[in-house]
């Protein structure tokens, strides 16, 4: 694309919120289990699960790349952040949205 007079931007948006909430949030994206798996209460968390990581849910993304296209020109990244924290706080999280006696099976990975 560098090579070409075209526009572009490369969106950067982190991990889909969508994955973590259906069937209970409106989303398009297919069912797919990543890191947290939320029905199953289990949970493969990379590294030591301390490091933030973004999330953002995918018609927020779709908001974002739409008024993206009003702009005169675009940075070569564009980058768009619902939230931000890290797995071990996702998970906890998750445990306290599914009740007391909820607790999530973590490995570490």
């Amino acid at each position: 694309m560098k090579k070409t007079d075209l526009q572009w931007t490369i969106v950067l948006n982190g991990v889909f919120m969508d994955y973590f909430a259906m069937p209970h949030l409106k989303t398009y994206l297919e069912r797919s289990v990543f890191v947290v798996d939320m029905e199953h209460k289990v949970a493969a968390i990379p590294g030591k699960g301390d490091v933030p990581v973004t999330f953002t849910y995918s018609f927020d993304v779709a908001k974002f790349v739409v008024a993206a296209l009003d702009l005169a020109e675009w940075p070569e990244e564009s980058r768009v952040v619902g939230d931000q924290m890290t797995w071990n706080k996702l998970v906890r999280l998750a445990e306290e949205a599914r009740g007391a006696y909820s607790k999530i099976k973590t490995l570490i990975c």
